[in-house]
């Protein structure tokens, strides 16, 4: 079955205007039954062909054949008689005429002005009971919204049973619920036997209404086809990306659309989250990697404000926002990201897209670069973990020899004074001095490498002991210590007293978190074949922002206690799990903090 003869053929096309070609060699064919698809962006002959349909412009060369016959141009009321249906987003309105009349004015060549009210009535009456439009009464069109008038002018024309309707952009010009009506419409003019001539600039709309598309660049025709037959960001890159024609001469057609596959698949299997945004700040196309970081899929992520995706995330939009107003190049370096109650960080690009001269969007880049920030920030404490380490044990070695001066004098005066009230406060300065040396010991302990002698151990049995002799001071503070150990013994090759060292440093820590009546989890994990995970829960106040920072840091401690806190635990702690290749990290939860360490197994 062949395909039946065009109701509309362009043969040769050519405009001239001004010394500028608008126009050349164009050549198209409009079937009946079909809704073809014009595309190009500014300047590329989209308007000059409509200005040519309209019978508004008369071509410098070719002719136009309509069912058969053929016109060098047309006239605008050759165009209407030949019931060629022109509707363009820039239609003036005379806005004093009634709604009514508007509707009547020019149906099958009546005047709203002389023809009589009845008339007009039962016109209006057909076409709400037809296209279900509202009673607008006696209003003005002055009195009703843009997007109504041009929704009623649709349906005005397309009620003369029009053989070419040409929509030249008016689909933006309606609200949702016009788009679904005006759709279903020219689709159903189109089974009867209309020819649809839609030009968009709206990929979206082209696949779900079209069958046939054309694009033109600066007055050509560059592709003509089955819309099913070329994927969509192919189509993008034909209408909008500019090649120039020594690239585009240079290789055949077949290289030239595999040239396409190849940046399709750079474009979307780029490892960084790649979004092209439009004029209205509206998600148009979203590449593989952007689509997971986001956790939307390609369909549901389309048209989708942009704000919408950083609804979480004000002032990283505010900052895209203003880079899109000023139309400048941006980058935004280490930015804090939430999605989906995950913390990122990430470097964000944004590229602004101009069409000549005209602006018509930015490439916004989203870098994920949450890993190398925690390894740089490891990196960083462990540095500076060393140098304090050095510059405490070398403070701790000077203090030594006064101290041991002090202490000895603090001896012989105890011996040889008999007042009790001295006495007392000799007893005081040696508990203080006692105090200093156990810090200084602690110190020069975690940083003089020494022999270690180490065995094979049971974790589960290290700290079911540990938690039967914190069971009395737990039960004073009203704070329960429940531990999960699964089934399972994990066994790893330590020296026993350090380890004992790290659980007693992070139980002690969440006592002092809580302070009174609350609740410890402990809990051993495998990770995998050759690493166990201990985590320490609990129902604090958590770990201030701030502090985060600091809390591996000697002598830094958040917490004021009647015992003196010294700030070494965690230190300590963590050089100890370090010197064993282990790890020790800490997250923050929504009630409390969870310490976890992880050793290697044996």
């Amino acid at each position: 079955m062949g395909y039946p003869e065009p109701v509309l053929k362009l043969s040769d096309i050519s405009l001239i205007r001004k010394n500028h070609t608008e126009l050349e060699n164009l050549s198209l064919e409009f079937r009946p039954g079909m809704i073809h698809a014009i595309l190009g962006k500014y300047g590329s002959g989209k308007s000059s062909l409509v200005s040519l349909l309209r019978g508004s412009t008369k071509p410098t060369s070719g002719s136009l054949i309509i069912e058969g016959r053929v016109y060098s141009s047309l006239r605008i009321r050759d165009a209407m008689k030949m019931k060629i249906a022109v509707l363009q987003h820039f239609d003036q309105f005379v806005d004093n005429l009634r709604v009514k009349e508007f509707l009547y004015d020019g149906h099958y060549g009546s005047n709203a002005a002389i023809v009589s009210g009845r008339k007009m009535n039962e016109y209006y009456r057909h076409l709400q009971e037809t296209y279900g439009i509202p009673d607008y009464g006696d209003l003005p069109l002055s009195r009703i919204p843009v997007s109504d008038k041009f929704f009623l002018n649709i349906i005005k024309h397309i009620d003369t049973k029009p053989r070419v309707i040409v929509l030249d952009e008016i689909l933006d010009k309606l609200n949702s619920s016009q788009l679904s009506k005006t759709i279903r419409l020219i689709k159903e003019q189109a089974v009867q036997g209309a020819a649809v001539i839609l030009i968009t600039t709206n990929i979206d709309e082209v696949y779900d209404v079209a069958e046939d598309v054309s694009i033109l660049k600066n007055g050509k025709l560059i592709y003509n086809d089955d819309i099913r037959k070329v994927e969509k960001i192919n189509l993008i890159k034909l209408a909008y990306v500019e090649i120039s024609k020594s690239d585009r001469d240079a290789v055949s057609d077949q290289t030239f659309y595999q040239l396409l596959k190849y940046n399709e698949a750079i474009l979307y299997e780029l490892p960084i989250n790649l979004l092209i945004i439009d004029r209205e700040m509206t998600v148009k196309i979203a590449n593989k990697s952007a689509r997971s970081f986001f956790g939307i899929d390609s369909h549901a992520m389309l048209d989708t404000p942009l704000e919408q995706l950083f609804v979480d995330n004000v002032p990283i939009y505010q900052a895209v926002a203003d880079a899109f107003g000023r139309q400048e190049a941006t980058i935004l370096h280490n930015m804090q990201l939430e999605l989906d109650d995950k913390q990122y960080r990430a470097n964000i690009k944004t590229n602004p897209i101009f069409d000549g001269p005209d602006f018509i969007g930015f490439i916004l880049a989203i870098e994920d670069v949450t890993e190398q920030e925690v390894t740089r920030e490891k990196l960083f404490m462990t540095e500076n973990l060393a140098s304090v380490g050095l510059l405490s044990a070398g403070v701790a070695h000077e203090i030594n020899n006064p101290l041991e001066i002090i202490m000895n004098s603090v001896d012989y005066l105890s011996y040889h004074i008999e007042e009790d009230a001295l006495n007392r406060k000799i007893g005081s300065i040696k508990n203080e001095v006692q105090s200093i040396s156990k810090i200084i010991s602690n110190l020069v302990g975690i940083t003089h490498k020494k022999a270690f002698k180490t065995e094979k151990f049971s974790l589960n049995d290290l700290i079911r002991n540990l938690i039967d002799l914190l069971k009395q001071s737990a039960v004073e503070r009203g704070i329960d210590i429940d531990f999960d150990e699964q089934s399972e013994d994990y066994f790893i090759e330590a020296d026993i007293t350090e380890i004992k060292q790290v659980v007693l440093n992070l139980v002690k820590n969440s006592f002092e978190a809580i302070g009174s009546k609350g609740h410890i989890r402990i809990r051993l994990e495998r990770l995998d074949e050759e690493t166990v995970a201990i985590e320490f829960e609990d129902d604090g106040p958590g770990i201030d922002e701030n502090q985060i920072k600091n809390i591996f840091i000697p002598f830094y401690s958040s917490k004021i206690t009647e015992d003196h806190n010294q700030g070494l635990g965690l230190y300590i702690s963590y050089r100890i799990v370090r010197k064993y290749n282990g790890n020790i990290s800490f997250t923050n939860l929504s009630q409390g903090c969870r310490f976890t360490v992880t050793l290697p197994l044996l």
